[in-house]
């Protein structure tokens, strides 16, 4: 069927997407009446207090135990800092296998009065492994009175009371969020030098001083920015010597609550992703409340527009734990191609981490671009992968790729 293809190149988003995005909640507050609200109004097209549902993909975070004596008390696995399951246990650990629950917002709330001692994480791991329960992203939380966190707080430190890094793998950990924020829109793709030095207000002198500045930096380091610049994720070394890939979110300290979601997913924002094939993870508490009134036009406006750019194939919407599979997987894809005289064959291979996967989720979504047709065949683990073929006139190559499969 096809003649000859030298140029090959991997595509940094499933194709046909143009971009990746995922709402990263923090439960903060999150009563589980809200909470099974917003599940709805995100991952279906049910009738909800927020109007019909999006029926995009949106994941979230729980914790296991709440100090009765913290702030911000949201939902939690355990009745207080009790063993006792609460009555939301058994939901819980269903939508953690169907993959919507993919974060730990740590091992519960300690906001304000503090508490926290290794015996609830322990308590919390054997409950992961008598039901399978599987979160590959820990993400810190609240004040310095949570001393769990990682990096940030005592949890990684060996030497402390405090220390439970030792059992994130055994719920399936990868992931770490650990604080970091970021103002730049679209992660995983090149920054511009107007977007990192300069604005409008500058004068010529000052930015004459900058573009010297950058001018030295190349000449003494060969680049101006470095190779992790503006990397979604980072190999990161905790205190006790273990390594897991830190990542970091967009979004602002004091705008992250789900009345400013117009103003961080604004349409301008949007479509600036969307123009430099980026990849983010935004960061946000959805069950916090805002001072001052709530706008749903607004808020409805601004999710309709997302969902719209997801149906239609534009912007892919995914769990925080699946975007950060993909951008790893893009990372780390080892690609070995082998010319022969009737067709060509990719093998493919990834790092230790996703080895073990099954290939229905480790090549999910994974694209090629190439100029000419020939014909491939794709092997992974030995066996031959069905992926499609087709022509895009925009991008005026043919594609072979495996389409994106939604939870």
């Amino acid at each position: 069927m096809i003649k000859e293809a030298d140029n090959i190149e991997i595509l940094l988003n499933p194709y046909p997407f143009q971009a990746m995005l995922s709402i990263t909640n923090d439960i903060d507050n999150c009563s589980w009446d809200l909470f099974n609200e917003l599940h709805a109004y995100f991952n279906t097209s049910a009738p909800t207090q927020f109007g019909k549902g999006l029926n995009i993909e949106v994941g979230n975070s729980f914790w296991f135990f709440q100090n009765p004596q913290s702030g911000e008390k949201a939902f939690s696995y355990f009745e207080d800092l009790s063993s006792k399951r609460t009555k939301y246990a058994e939901r819980i650990r269903e939508l953690n296998k169907r993959k919507f629950l993919d974060c730990l917002h740590t091992w519960g709330n300690f906001s304000d009065v503090g508490g926290f001692n290794r015996k609830y994480a322990e308590l919390a791991i054997n409950e992961c492994l008598k039901y399978s329960i599987k979160c590959p992203i820990w993400i810190n939380h609240g004040d310095r009175h949570n001393v769990q966190n990682m990096i940030r707080g005592l949890g990684d430190d060996p030497e402390s009371c405090y220390y439970t890094a030792d059992l994130l793998k055994e719920f399936n950990c990868h992931y770490i969020w650990a604080g970091d924020i970021t103002k730049y829109i679209g992660q995983d793709r090149d920054f511009t030098i107007n977007e990192t030095y300069f604005d409008s207000n500058q004068t010529l002198p000052f930015k004459s001083y900058i573009f010297t500045k950058l001018a030295i930096k190349l000449l003494l380091k060969g680049y101006i920015f470095s190779p992790e610049a503006n990397a979604l994720l980072k190999s990161t070394k905790l205190r006790d010597s273990q390594v897991f890939d830190t990542f970091t979110r967009y979004g602002n300290w004091e705008k992250s609550t789900f009345l400013d979601l117009p103003n961080l997913l604004s349409q301008e924002a949007i479509n600036v992703l969307l123009s430099n094939h980026g990849k983010m993870s935004v960061y946000v508490h959805c069950g916090k409340k805002k001072s001052g009134q709530c706008n749903v036009t607004d808020i409805s406006n601004t999710l309709k527009y997302l969902a719209e750019l997801f149906h239609q194939k534009t912007l892919l919407i995914c769990t925080t734990s699946r975007l950060l599979d993909y951008s790893n997987a893009i990372k780390h894809i080892n690609v070995k191609h082998i010319k022969g005289d009737n067709k060509h064959i990719l093998y493919l291979s990834f790092p230790d981490l996703f080895e073990n996967d099954r290939p229905e989720n480790i090549l999910n979504g994974i694209s090629f671009k190439i100029k000419r047709l020939v014909e491939f065949l794709i092997i992974f683990k030995d066996k031959k992968q069905n992926f499609k073929l087709i022509y895009d006139s925009k991008l005026k190559s043919w594609i072979i790729y495996k389409p994106w499969r939604s939870l």
